[in-house]
């Protein structure tokens, strides 16, 4: 039996891929089994509930680029040119275990967060469609692909919200960034 983790807005892309698959919400309804596939959820599914299951994957709106938070916030700061989803096997550690697959998007410059966030949402849903098969026999290998080198916290973020003694260019360059998270920003600087 494969269960997988997601939120009610996935279920039409889930049962067209894997049709028979139990649909779950939260770490309460993982009991275990053969195969736990996380898609689209930003539950941390702990150490305990994983051994639970033969083997566990995670799909995620994000390029192995930008792992952990607010991956679409990232990539709107380093401006990106390609985004898209990741697939791995999932570990104690998030998003640590091997990468099973990708796939990505050429994105054009002067993309918003809202506009990464979007090609995360449409990327996952191929690739889930693409893998999930494979994923439920047990028959994906890590693609040898490796996850970039900063995992990136809330706190990653909340640092990057003081924007005194910094350029203006710098400044503005956050305020596209961040958008969404104003409230947090500790230096009143005039609207650009």
């Amino acid at each position: 039996m494969v269960t997988v983790l997601s939120k009610p807005k996935h279920r039409a892309v889930i049962h067209a891929a894997l049709p028979s698959a139990q649909l779950v919400e939260g770490i309460k309804d993982l009991t275990g089994g053969e195969c736990l596939i996380a898609y689209g959820t930003g539950v941390i599914v702990p150490p305990d509930v994983l051994a639970r299951y033969k083997r566990a994957y995670n799909l995620h709106g994000a390029s192995p680029s930008f792992p952990g938070r607010d991956p679409h916030h990232w990539a709107a700061y380093e401006g990106a040119t390609q985004f898209g989803a990741t697939a791995h096997v999932m570990t104690a550690l998030v998003d640590d275990g091997p990468i099973v697959g990708t796939l990505l998007e050429d994105v054009p410059a002067g993309a918003t967060p809202d506009d990464y966030r979007a090609v995360g949402e449409r990327t996952i849903a191929k690739l889930f469609a693409d893998l999930a098969p494979a994923m439920a026999r047990g028959e994906l290998a890590p693609t040898g692909m490796q996850w970039g080198p900063i995992k990136r916290a809330r706190s990653h973020m909340l640092a990057m919200f003081d924007f005194a003694g910094l350029p203006p260019d710098e400044v503005q360059r956050r305020r596209r960034a961040f958008k969404g998270f104003e409230a947090h920003f500790k230096t009143a600087q005039p609207a650009l």
